[in-house]
């Protein structure tokens, strides 16, 4: 806790109490108290006798508190009522002089009163922010929240800090609504800067917008949602927007016994698993394109006619006609719901 707390404290209370009292530091010179004379002097240079307790809340710092010997008062009521207001206030002054942690308090939906504290940190509330989670290893996880710093600089009413061993939240402001290019722009950027630094690529869930405080919670759950469907579904990828993820995100949501029904209807016999991981690959790399045969054909590096082929023998053993945008959206359907289904094994 700031110096400038304490005395401020002190000063509160010293209208009330007579009692000479204060903080000493580690060197036991007088840094806050009551009586302005005795800041800077040591504790052996006091002119009257004192009772000294630690400071439980500043552990670090190894500070003490320290009361008059008086008569008139009751001192170790007053030392305790004291000592139990200076705990408090550590607490207190952290919801003031720390951003991130009250950030931090707001995305786990643990700050019910936000709006006095708004005012003192200078956070405005009506405000549109995205939230960013970039998943990285432990060990790497301070460098990359430098790295996330230096690409993605803080502006006023920006964020950024680290929630969990292995996870760096980055709040931005925005003026305007964003735009899906937009929010992937600043992810793609993010990743690359890291993967250049450390060579590890990370995972990035980017949230819906948050038009104020009170849905910053809801914005930080959608990108952490958005980075458990990408798992499932875009392991391909490492860059999940939430926005982006719609049929995932439906399907997601669906029973398992839904699932295995409706793969039952499309797939009787389970014919799905008897497709092999190239042909799978084949038909996903189709579907990238737009089922563009020459540019997936391109892409895989394989003749036109190979491709062609191979559809063909999708078809023959599903009914299928991937080429066909009623049986293609069937079948992408029927991947995902494999790949909820394998998830929900785990």
């Amino acid at each position: 806790m700031s110096i400038a707390m304490y005395q401020k404290y002190f000063e509160a209370l010293r209208e009330n109490l007579a009692i000479k009292m204060g903080v000493s530091d580690i060197s036991n010179i007088v840094i806050a108290s009551n009586e302005n004379s005795l800041i800077g002097l040591s504790l052996n240079e006091l002119e009257f006798k004192y009772t000294s307790y630690p400071l439980e809340c500043d552990r670090v710092d190894r500070l003490s508190f320290f009361i008059e010997n008086s008569e008139a008062y009751d001192t170790r009521t007053i030392a305790g009522v004291v000592l139990s207001s200076l705990g408090a206030m550590k607490t207190f002054d952290r919801d003031f002089d720390d951003v991130e942690y009250f950030y931090q308090q707001v995305i786990s939906g643990n700050l019910e009163n936000k709006s006095w504290r708004t005012q003192c940190l200078n956070i405005e509330d009506e405000v549109l922010r995205v939230v960013f989670v970039i998943d990285v290893s432990s060990k790497h996880i301070e460098m990359a929240k430098q790295i996330v710093d230096e690409c993605a600089p803080l502006r006023e009413q920006d964020c950024s800090f680290i929630n969990d061993s292995d996870e760096i939240v980055l709040i931005r402001s925005c003026k305007t609504e964003p735009s899906g290019n937009k929010l992937m722009s600043i992810a793609q950027q993010i990743s690359l800067a890291i993967m250049s630094e450390i060579f590890e690529q990370p995972s990035i869930g980017i949230g819906c917008v948050s038009d104020r405080l009170n849905n910053l919670d809801k914005a930080y759950k959608t990108a952490k949602d958005a980075l458990e469907i990408g798992y499932t579904f875009e392991n391909r990828a490492k860059i999940y927007s939430y926005m982006n993820l719609g049929i995932s995100r439906l399907i997601s949501s669906i029973s398992v016994e839904k699932c295995k029904a409706f793969l039952n209807e499309i797939f009787p016999q389970d014919i799905l698993r008897e497709i092999d991981a190239d042909t799978m690959n084949t038909i996903q790399r189709f579907f990238d394109f737009d089922l563009n045969i020459s540019l997936a054909a391109r892409e895989l590096y394989i003749h036109r006619n190979t491709l062609v082929y191979r559809l063909d023998r999708v078809q023959k053993l599903t009914g299928l006609d991937v080429r066909k945008f009623d049986d293609a959206l069937l079948f992408k359907m029927a991947m995902l719901i494999q790949k909820h289904l394998i998830s929900n094994r785990r």
